[in-house]
């Protein structure tokens, strides 16, 4: 599972990000770059195979959320990327899929209780995946 990301400190317009240009750089290379990297390590072995699956996170926010722009559009590009991927490796025997949380508990959203609608990353991946993880 490729569930890395960084995002904003809080809302702001993409001109008055503090440090913007290294703020935006290190938002692709974390939330694009580094999930291109481990996917490109790892796919070979998979079609070598014939089977493995890859679940890229995404963010309910890839379908737009205004001052979190560079955020959003990252999450956009793995929504749009995964599916192209899928398609690409599935005759392989390789499944690609994306999941597009809205909140969970985490760091990131600093949430720090789940609640009936925003779930531990456990409760979560097994809700993707549809099985019991002992």
């Amino acid at each position: 599972m490729n569930n890395v990301g960084i995002s904003y400190d809080h809302p702001e317009y993409f001109l008055v990000m503090e440090d913007g240009a290294n703020r935006c750089q290190a938002l692709v290379d974390c939330n694009i770059n580094s999930m291109l990297k481990v996917t490109r390590a790892i796919l070979p072995s998979m079609v070598a195979k014939r089977k493995g699956a890859v679940i890229n996170m995404s963010s309910f926010s890839a379908m737009g959320a205004p001052l979190l722009s560079v955020y959003s559009a990252s999450k956009a590009f793995v929504m749009q990327w995964s599916a192209d991927m899928e398609m690409e490796y599935s005759a392989k025997g390789v499944t690609v899929m994306c999941a597009y949380p809205y909140y969970v508990v985490s760091n990131m959203s600093k949430i720090r209780r789940a609640n009936w609608t925003t779930p531990t990353p456990r409760a979560y991946a097994v809700s993707l995946l549809c099985v019991k993880v002992n």
